[in-house]
């Protein structure tokens, strides 16, 4: 059985507190790309979302749990987000630049026609719910995690995930909001891809805003052919109306889903990791800048040098440093690996 864990560090990454256990009670945390996700507040005190297979077992119908650091030393009760008891997975939350939370996820409390919704909620600053439950998109892949990004002080707030058609084609989109978040456009398409796969490849895009209000995204397709599958991205300069034909970032050096996430530093430059097989056939991070040019990427860098695999890789900035983080493996043994280094360096 998992537990969710959390560890923090006051400076930059060399030492660490003990970590503190989340949850309540052991229960079964699912992982990987349906793993924890914190965020925090003016106080930096953490909120953490996490998801438990239902009633049954059953992963497909799970719920959304919920709990933020109590100021002594712990956590409060976790409680479960999702009012239709299970059906919801795959949550994220974001701190908004009011200092409130959005908390979005993948749901199921409706089969019919489209069985995978889209559904938000909102925390205050002490975690206490602002609103219910709502649904703002349908029609979504079912285990891929999803990515917010705001603007306009919070009232502008776009969202990307994974779809699936009736053919099982799986492309992203962006979702836009121009009122917080309490309704979205149509989702527009990103990048047409093609990739027609029966299963969901439990790998999602990542978005980022810079300070020109350009979007920058970053995904993992198959494609229509062997020679497409790699990691990609694309820009959209007009709020997301439309989006730049896709750049390969890198090719995928075996038939393995990858993983992806990027950030935007306060200068504009795009920071992206991933994973990907090396010549030994083992997962390693690696990551590549865009320059605030949009054109001028850097050499693909090695991050990672894991005995065994190194999984889905996190970036964070802080104070002009750039930190990747990501869990290893290595037979029965795991654990969390950071990097950082100054940025520009």
């Amino acid at each position: 059985m998992r537990i969710a864990v959390l560890a923090s560090s006051s400076d930059g990454g060399k030492s660490w507190s003990p970590a503190k256990q989340v949850n309540s009670g052991i229960e079964p945390v699912q992982a990987d790309e349906n793993g924890p996700k914190v965020a925090f507040n003016k106080d930096n005190k953490a909120f953490v979302v996490w998801s438990i297979p239902g009633e049954k077992g059953d992963i497909t119908r799970a719920n959304i749990r919920f709990a933020m650091e109590d100021g002594k030393g712990g956590f409060t009760t976790a409680q479960t987000l999702n009012e239709v008891k299970d059906t919801g997975r795959f949550p994220i939350i974001e701190t908004m630049p009011d200092g409130t939370f959005l908390v979005a996820w993948i749901d199921r409390r409706i089969d019919n026609p489209q069985p995978r919704q889209l559904y938000l909620m909102r925390l205050d600053a002490q975690g206490h719910a602002l609103t219910k439950n709502y649904q703002v998109g349908e029609g979504l892949c079912e285990c891929c995690k999803l990515g917010i990004a705001f603007a306009d002080g919070g009232k502008t707030v776009y969202m990307v995930d994974r779809e699936v058609d009736d053919n099982k084609i799986r492309n992203h989109v962006l979702r836009k909001s121009t009122d917080g978040g309490k309704t979205f456009a149509a989702p527009g398409e990103i990048s047409n891809d093609g990739w027609q796969v029966s299963s969901c490849p439990h790998s999602g895009p990542s978005i980022g805003r810079d300070s020109r209000g350009q979007l920058h995204v970053s995904w993992f397709t198959q494609g229509r052919s062997e020679s497409e599958a790699g990691i990609y991205y694309s820009v959209s300069k007009d709020g997301g109306k439309t989006f730049a034909p896709r750049t390969m970032v890198q090719g995928n050096t075996a038939p393995e889903t990858l993983y992806n996430n990027l950030v935007v530093g306060d200068d504009d430059t795009v920071y992206l990791a991933w994973t990907n097989i090396d010549a030994n056939n083992r997962a390693q991070i690696y990551m590549r800048t865009l320059a605030p040019d949009g054109r001028t990427w850097s050499p693909i860098q090695q991050v990672s040098h894991a005995k065994g695999n190194a999984g889905r890789p996190t970036l964070t900035l802080l104070k002009n440093r750039l930190h990747v983080a990501w869990p290893e493996t290595d037979g029965e043994q795991s654990r969390v690996v950071l990097r950082s280094a100054a940025l520009g360096k």
